[in-house]
């Protein structure tokens, strides 16, 4: 199939799923409602901080080879516009609003600037469409309560950090030695989170651990929605 092709087929079945959310297609119009086994599985991956310019079909000293491949297959937006910092962008990403509608404005105090429990984020809506949802890597969207957390935003289950960045290798909240570790597991405590004790190993590859947990566990029956969220170009520049 042809890119456009490939377009056009997303639009329809988007378009479809956000008739049913809504509930309010049209009935001349409307696609019939796709039923669980046939709502495709949706991956949200988000790299923090990386810039224009470091990707191999932009750049091409720099080698990003998967990458490259799925640009080539895929859709490139070249005209694509974010607010400056990660965290309101990641705001508007899952709320579909503007940074200063859902009063994401990247404040050094994480507790005072979580998304507006206002606006429904994402996952939230998946989960009503019958929808596994999962996220994996960083937060920063609010950790003053549970209402705050993934969990309490709409994620079935979530591993990583809350707050805004970490040390990679020892992943407390910056590299001094007494700093507090920011490593959170939504399956520990019986499915009431708890911290992570798997600190101390380059993040990266716990997260990859987890996630094939996430995914050897997810029941095929039921589409998922994964939101992998990549804190490694960010600070600190460990690798």
């Amino acid at each position: 199939m042809s890119i456009a092709g490939r377009v056009c087929a997303l639009l329809l079945v988007l378009q479809s799923l956000l008739q049913e959310l809504e509930g309010s297609a049209p009935a001349a119009t409307a696609a019939a409602p796709a039923t669980a086994a046939q709502r495709p599985n949706l991956i949200m991956a988000l790299a923090d901080d990386l810039g224009f310019s470091d990707v191999g079909w932009v750049n091409p000293s720099v080698k990003t080879p998967t990458l490259d491949a799925l640009a080539l297959d895929g859709v490139v937006l070249h005209r694509l516009y974010v607010f400056c910092y990660c965290s309101p962008t990641r705001g508007s990403l899952l709320t579909g609003r503007l940074p200063h509608h859902d009063h994401q404005l990247n404040l050094a105090n994480d507790q005072t600037s979580p998304v507006n429990l206002n606006m429904t984020m994402l996952p939230a809506k998946l989960k009503q469409a019958g929808y596994r949802t999962y996220m994996v890597g960083k937060w920063h969207e609010g950790l003053a309560s549970e209402r705050y957390t993934p969990r309490g935003r709409g994620f079935d289950r979530s591993f990583g950090f809350l707050g805004g960045g970490e040390n990679h290798y020892t992943q407390r909240i910056n590299t001094g030695p007494k700093a507090p570790v920011d490593y959170w597991n939504s399956a520990l405590d019986s499915g009431r989170g708890g911290p992570d004790s798997r600190n101390g190993t380059f993040d990266t590859y716990t997260y990859w651990s987890e996630l094939d947990a996430m995914l050897t566990a997810h029941p095929a029956n039921l589409p998922l929605f994964l939101y992998l969220s990549i804190h490694m170009v960010h600070e600190p520049y460990q690798v």
